[in-house]
């Protein structure tokens, strides 16, 4: 369970940081906040699943695209949360873009992290 969990952190770091790099070249090409968000999230997801599947839990699933649809639902819900949350709190408080990132991101690990136990990796 702690090497499970503990591996998890290492691919939502790794998820987090390729978030961060395309949400921050996306600023830097002056895309708006909210694509900018959902460029790096995207981004982020696919390295999460890919290595959550493969890595985290083990798991081999008869249907696995059923799981990848599921993953793609909850994160896409989330990473649009996310992107509102990012430019909400930018348009609010005028905040640096790099610290509404951290607010909508921080938000988007909670969420992300139920879904996932929850929904798409639990063993029942």
């Amino acid at each position: 369970m702690i090497e499970n969990f503990s591996r998890f952190l290492v691919v939502g770091v790794g998820s987090t940081f390729i978030n961060f790099i395309f949400f921050y070249i996306c600023q830097l090409s002056e895309f708006k906040i909210f694509v900018s968000s959902l460029i790096g999230y995207l981004a982020g997801v696919l390295n999460s699943y890919y290595w959550g599947s493969k890595w985290v839990h083990f798991k081999v699933y008869e249907l696995e695209i059923l799981s990848f649809t599921k993953f793609v639902l909850l994160y896409g819900i989330n990473g649009i949360i996310v992107s509102f949350i990012i430019q909400e709190v930018q348009l609010s408080y005028e905040l640096d873009y790099r610290i509404c990132w951290l607010f909508g991101t921080s938000y988007g690990v909670v969420a992300n992290f139920a879904g996932q136990k929850l929904l798409i990796f639990n063993k029942s």
